[in-house]
């Protein structure tokens, strides 16, 4: 399959809080994910000064975290810890740190692990839920 024809590994889910940036993360993880993702943040405070973020991983397979964390990456990660207020990771423990790597979010930030299994606890924790 061209690399064109693969779906994004994180996508966007609509929620009930026009502040809350939720996504699923599945798959290969590449650095075109991970820019879409800072776009994803970017465009989130663009329109709200402060946003949360809830990080849902299911079945990824890999994220190419050398890709995505050039000099670049690291302004865009400078730019948006401002931004963000608290960030829910949902995910198998194994996965938590490469999440926050890929976050890469300064410690003022308010972040929660949530297992898989405890899914509805990080919704709520944000007060949100899927739309």
């Amino acid at each position: 399959m061209p690399i064109n024809d693969r779906p994004p590994a994180i996508r966007k889910i609509d929620t009930n809080r026009p502040e809350l940036l939720a996504v699923e993360i599945f798959g290969l993880v590449t650095a075109a994910d991970i820019e879409n993702f800072y776009g994803l943040i970017e465009a989130g405070y663009t329109l709200h000064d402060r946003i949360d973020v809830l990080m849902q991983a299911r079945e990824i397979d890999e994220i190419d975290l050398d890709a995505g964390m050039g000099d670049d990456r690291l302004s865009d990660n400078r730019d948006a810890s401002p931004h963000v207020r608290r960030l829910a990771l949902v995910c198998e423990r194994a996965w938590q740190n490469p999440l926050l790597q890929l976050a890469a979010l300064s410690t003022d930030v308010e972040m929660r692990h949530f297992n898989v299994d405890e899914e509805a606890d990080a919704w709520a924790w944000l007060e949100a839920q899927p739309a």
